[in-house]
C-alpha cells in the first residue's frame, strides 16, 4: 500500500511547450499551424474567386512574343488614352477659341509632355530596382526602394505645380508666343502643370507593381 504523501507534479501543457518536435512529423507545433493556416487561406482565395493572371503567369516560359504582348498591351492602351486625351483638347479649343487657343495649348503640351518624359525616367530606374529586389529575394529592399520613388515623385509633383503656377507666362514667353496667346492659355498651361504632376503619383504606382 503506498504511503501517503504529496502527490509529485504532474507534467502541464502551456506555452512553453509549444515548440517541441513531434516525433511523428519531425516539424513544431507552431510549423503544423502555420502551414494549415496556410492551407485554409489558400482554400479561401481559391473559393473567394480567380488570381488575375498577371500574379500567376510564368513569363520565362512559353512564347517571347507572346509574353511580350501579355507586358505590353496595358501601357500601348494607356499610351492611346492619354494621347486622346490631349487630341480632345485641341479638338474643344479649335471649335470654340480659334486658332490662337489651339497655338497656345500645342505650346503648353509640348512642356506637358517634357514633364512626362522627366517622369519616365524616374519610373524607369525605380522599375530596375524593385525588379532587381524582388529577384534577388529582398522584398524589403523593394519596399524601400518603392517609398523613395513615392518620396521623389511627390517633391517632383508638388515642384513642378509652383513652377506652373507661378512661371506659366515667363514660360510662354520665352518660346516667343504672343500676348493674345498667353492670354488664351496660360490658365490651361498652370492647370497641365498640376495635373501632370499629379498623374505622376499613377504612372509612379504602375511601375512599382
Amino acid at each position: 500500500m503506498p504511503a501517503d504523501g504529496p502527490a509529485s507534479p504532474q507534467p502541464q501543457s502551456g506555452p512553453d511547450q509549444s515548440n517541441e518536435t513531434l516525433p511523428a512529423s519531425g516539424a513544431s507545433a507552431e510549423e503544423i499551424l502555420d502551414v494549415g493556416g496556410a492551407r485554409r487561406g489558400r482554400g479561401r482565395r481559391g473559393g473567394g474567386g480567380r488570381r488575375s493572371a498577371y500574379a500567376t503567369r510564368e513569363l520565362t516560359e512559353g512564347s517571347i512574343r507572346k509574353n511580350l504582348w501579355f507586358l505590353a498591351w496595358p501601357q500601348m492602351v494607356e499610351g492611346i488614352l492619354n494621347s486622346l486625351d490631349q487630341t480632345a483638347d485641341l479638338f474643344w479649343a479649335g471649335h470654340a477659341g480659334g486658332f490662337k487657343a489651339i497655338g497656345g495649348m500645342g505650346v503648353a503640351q509640348s512642356y506637358t509632355r517634357l514633364i512626362m518624359a522627366v517622369r519616365m525616367g524616374l519610373d524607369t530606374g525605380m522599375q530596375a530596382m524593385i525588379a532587381r529586389a524582388v529577384g534577388a529575394g529582398r522584398l524589403d529592399l523593394a519596399n524601400h526602394v518603392a517609398l523613395q520613388g513615392f518620396t521623389l515623385t511627390i517633391l517632383f509633383a508638388l515642384g513642378m505645380a509652383v513652377i506652373g503656377i507661378l512661371l506659366a507666362d515667363e514660360l510662354m514667353r520665352m518660346l516667343g508666343v504672343s500676348e493674345d496667346v498667353i492670354a488664351e492659355t496660360v490658365l490651361y498651361l498652370r492647370i497641365q502643370f498640376i495635373g501632370a504632376s499629379a498623374m505622376g503619383l499613377r504612372t509612379t504606382t504602375g511601375a512599382a507593381l
